[in-house]
């Protein structure tokens, strides 16, 4: 089930952007993760400051998490 980290800050664009995790019960709470920036098209490291929020299914347009390190 996948979940969301809404409304997050983007450090590359300044803006807001919805992140999706799809299985965020395989790595613990506090993991970094990274993400492609669909404004500046770069490179963002993150690390949720707070347990994502579980839903059925994540909005399209929700920017994919890609797991980086424990």
């Amino acid at each position: 089930m996948p979940a969301l980290c809404p409304d997050t800050h983007c450090p590359a664009c300044g803006g807001r952007h919805t992140l999706t995790c799809h299985d965020p019960d395989r790595h613990p709470h506090g993991t970094e993760y990274h993400y492609t920036c669909p404004a500046a098209g770069a490179g963002v490291a993150f690390r949720p400051a707070a347990v994502p929020q579980r839903v059925i299914l994540a909005p399209a347009s929700a920017v994919p998490l890609t797991w980086a390190a424990d």
